[in-house]
């Protein structure tokens, strides 16, 4: 069971991300967070490499999976 201090760790350990070039190295292994899923959620399966994911999106187009925050796998709370 997690306490109050060790979830807020863990929160504090996300990093807001608000558009632009990737933040981190091609091959490090990140959970990214998307707009409208929980942290839970984007933490559900496997941390992948950053290159997977697009990290610049356009914020007006429809059916755009947006980017809000990232977590570098080696970062454990």
């Amino acid at each position: 069971m997690s306490t109050p201090a060790a979830a807020q760790a863990q929160d504090a350990a996300w990093i807001e991300w608000t558009g632009g070039e990737c933040p981190v190295s091609p091959d490090a292994k990140v959970w990214v967070q998307y707009f409208g899923e929980s942290r839970d959620q984007a933490t559900a399966y496997a941390p992948r490499s950053s290159r997977y994911f697009k990290w610049k999106t356009i914020r007006h187009a429809k059916k755009t999976r947006r980017i809000i925050a990232y977590h570098l796998a080696g970062d454990v709370a």
